[in-house]
């Protein structure tokens, strides 16, 4: 499947699912059966954002790009701790949430814009990048990494596991919504590092992802 059309159709799929996707971070939005649903089956969700948060407020660090911003749940609680946030994201849908839930930190601490990556051009390199579930959705990681090593100083990502025994149960519910989805095992990690030829970075074991912080 050509990039494009992989792009598509991920487009496509988080225009239509924006506002039940973001509804898995909001307890006041969910009944009792979808949050324990949600806890038990989305796990890795939750474990991600408290990874992640951990490693980027341990540090001074002052701007992050956030690929795949989705609704622009990382983008406010960064921002809160002042730190400057530029989140981008494919679907429309997903940054007028965005918008909408940053208005605290709109044009001050956070700015939001429609791009897909590969097209994003900056001036400045970040501290971090943040890519949570976006791997996800990405059938050519290497091109992504290759461009990361230019943009930003760390990198911070997401890979779901090949391996898992949700993983069937997803790769089916995926694939009946039209929406292209890759899995990936540690070694396919450890070997993409490699091409990319970065000698420092560490995977954690997040339940049904791995963890990757990345060093260029």
């Amino acid at each position: 499947m050509s990039k494009n059309k992989v792009l598509d159709k991920v487009n496509f799929f988080f225009d239509d699912y924006s506002a039940e996707f973001d509804s898995i971070y909001d307890d006041r939005k969910n009944n009792f059966l979808n949050n324990i649903i949600n806890k038990l089956l989305r796990k890795s969700m939750f474990g991600r954002y408290s990874l992640t948060l951990d490693e980027i407020l341990k540090n001074k660090k002052k701007n992050i790009l956030d690929i795949g911003c989705g609704s622009g749940r990382y983008c406010k609680k960064i921002a809160s701790y002042k730190h400057y946030v530029h989140g981008i994201d494919v679907s429309s849908k997903m940054i007028e949430i965005a918008r909408e839930y940053n208005k605290p930190f709109l044009n001050k601490y956070v700015s939001l814009e429609i791009i897909d990556y590969i097209n994003f051009k900056n001036n400045k390199k970040f501290d971090y990048a943040i890519l949570m579930g976006f791997f996800d959705y990405i059938n050519e990681p290497y091109k992504i990494f290759k461009k990361l090593k230019s943009d930003t100083k760390i990198a911070l990502a997401s890979f779901p596991k090949k391996y898992h025994w949700l993983t069937p149960q997803r790769a089916i519910r995926y694939k009946l919504n039209n929406c292209p989805l890759f899995f990936y095992t540690k070694s396919q990690i450890i070997t993409l590092m490699k091409n990319i030829k970065v000698n420092n970075f560490i995977i954690k074991d997040n339940d049904r992802e791995f963890f990757l912080i990345c060093e260029f």
